[in-house]
């Protein structure tokens, strides 16, 4: 069954609190595609979480290195975030990312205009028991 999930993003740094990180975006996955949490990065050291995330997009999170001394550092961006932070090797032992899905339980016709494309739109009211289009042609 084709569902509608609010996509948040989280790091935690040297085991630290697990803090939102990125955009918060929405997804419209079959339900058996989903899993609540898709862990990315489970408490890597630095130069492999470097790696992976210079090679890979990752919401809210990136790696680069400083301008002159060419010292590599994991970014940190988004959610409610002012200013980006910086997190160097020195400091860091332990990168970890994830994922987090939670279902919307209330969707209205509205939001799915605007948000779901046709075939998106027709499935999910398909799924639902929706089998005639509530628009009038007249």
């Amino acid at each position: 069954m084709l569902k509608i999930y609010d996509v948040r993003s989280v790091f935690q740094i040297n085991r630290q609190q697990w803090e939102a990180c990125g955009d918060a975006g929405y997804a419209c996955k079959d339900d058996s595609e989903v899993q609540e949490e898709r862990i990315i990065l489970d408490k890597c050291p630095f130069s492999k979480a470097f790696q992976e995330i210079y090679n890979n997009y990752l919401n809210g999170i990136y790696a680069n290195e400083t301008l002159i001394l060419h010292r590599p550092y994991i970014g940190v961006v988004g959610c409610c975030r002012s200013r980006g932070s910086r997190y160097f090797a020195d400091d860091v032992h332990t990168v970890s990312y994830k994922i987090i899905y939670r279902e919307r339980e209330c969707v209205s016709i509205d939001w799915i205009t605007k948000h779901l494309t046709a075939e998106q739109a027709i499935q999910y009211f398909k799924d639902r028991g929706m089998t005639v289009c509530p628009i009038s042609l007249q």
